[in-house]
C-alpha cells in the first residue's frame, strides 16, 4: 500500500497539501456520513489514517520514503539504518494490530478534534440501529399506533358529547319541545307560537316596532320577534317572560348541537 496514493498526493507534496488531502478524504469516507457500504468506509478510513499518521510526522515520513525507494545509506550508517528500519517495521506491525483491533474507533482524530472511543462508537451504533428500527423497521407499528390513538380520541369525544347531552342539552330541549312544561297557565316562549297565543298569556306588548321581515313586540326591556305571518321566530328575554333560553338564536344552537349528538350516537351504535 502506497501512502501517497492513498491520500492522492505526489511524493513531493508539502505538509499543507498532505493535511488538506487528508481532511478532504475524511469528509468523503467517514463512516458516520458515508452514503454506501459502511464496512468499505471503515476499511478506507483506516488506510487514510494510517497513511496520514506516517506522512504527517517528519521522521516517520523520511523513514517511509527511504523504505519506499530502497535508499541505502553509507556503510558507516548501515547498522543504524537497519535498526531504524527494524524499529519502523515493528512500529507498523503494532499500528496495524491496533488498527485491526476492536479498540480502534478514532476515525478522524485530527479533523474532528476529538477521538471516538470504543464505548462511544458502540453506543453510536446502537442509537443508529434504534433510529433505523423505529423509522423503517417498525413503520407498520408506528402507523397502527397513530391509527389506534385516533380511534381512542374519537371514542373519547363521543363519550364527552353523550355526557353533555345527558347533563344539559337533553333536559333543556325536552322542555323546549314539550307542552310548556305541563302548565297551561304559564307560556314558555318558543319558535312557532302565534301572536294571538302570546298576547293571550302575556297581554298586550308595551311597544311594537315593524321591519321588513315582520315586527318586534316589546315587553319592557325584552322583545319577541314575529314574521309577517305573526309567528314567533326569535326573542330576547331579559326576565320579562318565561323561556328556556335567553334568545331564539340560542335555542337554534342547542337544537343543532342536539342533532349532532344524536347523529354521533347513531353512528356509534351502528
Amino acid at each position: 500500500m502506497n501512502y501517497y496514493q492513498v491520500l492522492g498526493v505526489p511524493e513531493n507534496a508539502s505538509d499543507k497539501e498532505i493535511k488538506k488531502a487528508y481532511k478532504k478524504l475524511v469528509k468523503q469516507y467517514h463512516p458516520d456520513i458515508f452514503h454506501g457500504d459502511k464496512e468499505f468506509a471503515e476499511n478506507k478510513i483506516k488506510e487514510i489514517n494510517e497513511a496520514y499518521d506516517t506522512l504527517s510526522v517528519p521522521d516517520l515520513k523520511e523513514e517511509y520514503d527511504n523504505a519506499l525507494h530502497g535508499v541505502e545509506e553509507a556503510s558507516s550508517t548501515m547498522a543504524y539504518t537497519s535498526q531504524a528500519q527494524t524499529n519502523y517495521n515493528v512500529s507498523r506491525v503494532k499500528d496495524n494490530d491496533f488498527y485491526n483491533s476492536d479498540s480502534y474507533r478514532h476515525y478522524s482524530t485530527r479533523y474532528y478534534n476529538r477521538s471516538r472511543t470504543s464505548a462511544e462508537f458502540e453506543e453510536y451504533k446502537r442509537s443508529q440501529k434504534k433510529s433505523e428500527d423505529f423509522f423503517s423497521g417498525t413503520k407498520t407499528k408506528l402507523i397502527l399506533t397513530i391509527g389506534l390513538s385516533a380511534i381512542v380520541l374519537i371514542i373519547v369525544l363521543i363519550v364527552l358529547l353523550s355526557s353533555l347531552k345527558n347533563m344539559t342539552v337533553n333536559s333543556v330541549l325536552n322542555d323546549v319541545s314539550g307542552s310548556n312544561n305541563g302548565n297551561n297557565d304559564i307560556l314558555y316562549i318558543e319558535k312557532g307560537l302565534s301572536y294571538d297565543t302570546v298576547i293571550t298569556h302575556l297581554g298586550e306588548p308595551t311597544n311594537i316596532k315593524y321591519n321588513n321581515s315582520g315586527f318586534r313586540a316589546y315587553y319592557y326591556s325584552s322583545y319577541i320577534e314575529f314574521n309577517n305571518n305573526n309567528i314567533v321566530v326569535d326573542w330576547l328575554n331579559k326576565g320579562d317572560f318565561y323561556s328556556f333560553v335567553q334568545s331564539g338564536s340560542q335555542e337554534e344552537l342547542y337544537t343543532q348541537l342536539y342533532n349532532q349528538i344524536q347523529n354521533a350516537m347513531y353512528f356509534e351504535n351502528y
